[in-house]
């Protein structure tokens, strides 16, 4: 008989709803998941601690499909409320948003931007020798915790 392999994207959301029942969650705007990607980008590449490093893996896995979401209803409304030009650069068609629906498009972005998602609270404890920024870790501060709590 053959053995499945498990999907590791269902294991890793699996993970997910199984840390969110034992820790709760946290309730963001997409706008808040916005500005944690530069933080998240900062300390992806870093060494640290297993533990540390997994969960930060968690929660980006866990954001990922709702950027690309967010991404792909932008970029849906640039192409309808937009032109398409020729970029002189690379060729390629692009779209702009025209000045006429500026405020429509505005107005449509900032409503996905506040739609809310519920993350689960993915607790971060970063090695306390580990140099960064405080402007770095400020939007990630719902998920940092403390060595030994």
């Amino acid at each position: 008989m053959a053995v499945k392999k498990a999907n590791p994207k269902v294991v890793m959301l699996a993970a997910a709803q199984e840390t969110a029942t034992r820790q709760g969650v946290i309730t963001m705007t997409m706008a808040d998941i916005l500005e944690m990607q530069p933080a998240l980008a900062v300390l992806l590449p870093l060494r640290m601690q297993a533990s540390a490093s997994f969960r930060i893996m968690q929660l980006c896995n866990f954001l990922n499909p709702h950027l690309r979401a967010f991404q792909e209803a932008r970029n849906k409304l640039i192409r309808e409320l937009g032109e398409a030009y020729k970029d002189e650069k690379t060729g390629r068609e692009e779209y702009r948003v025209t000045e006429e629906n500026g405020a429509q498009y505005q107005e449509q972005v900032d409503a996905l931007a506040a739609v809310t998602i519920e993350v689960p609270a993915f607790k971060i404890v970063l090695p306390p020798t580990l140099e960064v920024a405080p402007g770095v870790l400020l939007p990630l501060e719902r998920f940092l915790g403390v060595p030994g709590e």
